[in-house]
């Protein structure tokens, strides 16, 4: 499939990703493109055109991403959006504002941080080599494990003790507010770092307390704050 867009053709397609497609030719964000440049994403089945009546009742083209599209613009997210010797548009702002109001999102939902969003990625190079174990026969080889990082022993007596609240509460989850007296003799940011290195690796995920009526005073006091976004509660991983 051919793949050489233009930047702007590529900030066109980003702009129906974080904005919303489904929407008049006319009033497409960050900027609309000529039907000549259009012409290319229509043969790589990335969008379609459809007529129909607008808000006032008159016919309108309204554009849309095809299924294709998610797939292949996952697979080309390095494709440049700023032309060959020039400076960074408006509609680069504009996309840029937008990725990060999706981030802050995702942060908010508790399904990722700042800190594990910028982590560098992993290199295999550095991976302790597995040592392959010979499958019973008549099984297909199972798929190998990824080694967990090895736990202090603060860290193991911490997950022990996350453990043994649920059982206590009978839920499968851990308020900070619990959490906090039953290690007094751990300052508040040692604890902290603790339950931020669990989840560096992947041990716990902390997240935010959203049901403002549910939500306590003692949940806020408890909370651990990244940056501006207050983490009250804890899943095993």
């Amino acid at each position: 499939m051919d793949i050489s867009l233009k930047p702007r053709q590529i900030l066109f397609l980003y702009g129906l990703f974080f904005f919303g497609d489904g929407v008049q030719l006319s009033k497409t964000r960050p900027g609309n493109i000529s039907p000549l440049e259009r012409r290319p994403l229509l043969e790589m089945g990335l969008i379609r055109i459809e007529k129909k009546k607008s808000e006032k009742n008159r016919y309108a083209q309204y554009i849309y991403l095809t299924d294709q599209a998610w797939d292949w613009l996952s697979e080309h997210l390095t494709l440049p959006i700023i032309a060959e010797n020039g400076n960074p548009s408006k509609e680069c702002a504009f996309l840029a504002e937008a990725l990060l109001i999706q981030l802050q999102h995702r942060i908010n939902e508790g399904a990722i941080t700042l800190a594990e969003f910028l982590a560098p990625p992993k290199d295999p190079e550095l991976q302790e080599p597995e040592t392959p174990r010979e499958e019973p026969k008549g099984k297909a080889p199972s798929q190998p494990t990824p080694p967990q990082k090895p736990l202090s022993p603060e860290e193991e007596e911490l997950l022990v003790l996350c453990r043994q609240i649920m059982q206590e509460k009978g839920t499968d989850r851990v308020f900070l507010r619990d959490l906090r007296p039953r290690l007094e003799r751990h300052s508040r940011s040692d604890l902290d770092k603790l339950l931020l290195s669990l989840q560096q690796k992947e041990r716990v995920l902390l997240m935010t307390y959203q049901d403002p009526l549910s939500r306590t005073r003692e949940d806020d006091v408890a909370a651990l704050h990244i940056g501006k976004i207050s983490r009250h509660v804890l899943r095993l991983s």
